[in-house]
């Protein structure tokens, strides 16, 4: 039905890149797909780097997700093998964030085991400081280098509605420094 909002829930299928092709099919920017995807839940259904960034993308363009869950992903199946390049999940997350007005909860993760630094962040501390809708944010795969860190800590105390926050530095530790804890208990 038209102006529907619409939910799909298709975690714990070994869909892999099949999920991404329907996407592709189903959501589109002119209005000729799904009216309003509102939420989206692709928790490990096998997805590769390369597929979650197409997916933030996907979803960027369609501009209408409240809800993301991409957690328990990250094959390791053409992450950055020989023959391509490092997929720019932070263009694709800022993306996500800026066109995704009323995005509330986002979750880009990854299987214990597979977990990885993510080398293209740039932006997405900004971008998170200035969502006003936003109010979880899991982003534990994609382990933070010290510099993407420090611009989180940087560009975080603006922010009045994030209540949840996870992050994993490059040493794989847990993050909850005095900084977060500040912006976190007062939000």
């Amino acid at each position: 039905r038209r102006g529907a909002k619409v939910s799909l829930d298709a975690s714990l299928n070994k869909l892999g890149n099949s999920a991404v092709q329907s996407l592709q099919q189903h959501l589109s920017a002119d209005g000729s797909g799904i009216s309003t995807l509102s939420a989206l839940r692709l928790s490990n259904v096998g997805l590769t780097i390369d597929d979650v960034a197409k997916v933030c993308e996907l979803c960027a363009a369609h501009g209408e997700v409240e809800q993301l869950d991409l957690s328990d992903n990250f094959r390791k199946k053409s992450w950055l093998s020989k023959k391509s390049a490092e997929p720019n999940m932070g263009k694709a997350t800022v993306a996500l964030l800026t066109r995704c007005t009323r995005l509330r909860s986002l979750a880009i993760g990854a299987v214990e085991n597979e977990r990885t630094a993510c080398r293209s962040m740039a932006g997405v501390p900004e971008a998170v400081a200035t969502h006003t809708s936003l109010t979880a944010l899991d982003l534990t795969a994609l382990r933070l280098l010290s510099d993407d860190y420090d611009a989180f800590a940087r560009a975080l105390p603006p922010n009045t509605s994030l209540l949840l926050l996870a992050l994993r530095r490059d040493n794989g530790a847990s993050l909850y420094e005095t900084g977060f804890e500040f912006v976190l208990e007062r939000n």
